[in-house]
């Protein structure tokens, strides 16, 4: 699974996503400073996961994988976790309006 930003650490994330999270996860868009290109070596990952149910095992699977992250390779991923319905009409959510103007689906 290659990612469109080459690299290595976003590759072993999203081998991660989507082998804990399975057909609940639908799509994983990067946004932020590393979506620009404009970050730096400690920037951390700003992810929106569009899963098909938010819902406590989402998000316990979700913090694991951040937690994972933090310990094994010091990185920081911010992931916030929505639906594919609450990302369509949510439409005028400061947050998705970044996402939707910067985002990088992977």
């Amino acid at each position: 699974m290659k990612n469109k930003l080459n690299d290595p650490i976003l590759e072993i994330f999203l081998q991660q996503m989507h082998q804990k999270l399975g057909s609940h996860l639908k799509q994983i868009i990067l946004f932020g400073s590393r979506a620009r290109g404009d970050f730096d070596r400690d920037s951390d990952y700003d992810c929106l996961a569009v899963v098909d149910e938010v819902s406590p095992k989402v998000d316990e699977t979700i913090a694991e994988i951040m937690g994972q992250f933090l310990n094994e390779h010091d990185m920081v991923f911010s992931i916030f976790p929505i639906t594919q319905e609450m990302y369509q009409q949510d439409v005028w959510e400061p947050l998705l309006i970044n996402v939707r103007k910067e985002g990088v689906v992977l």
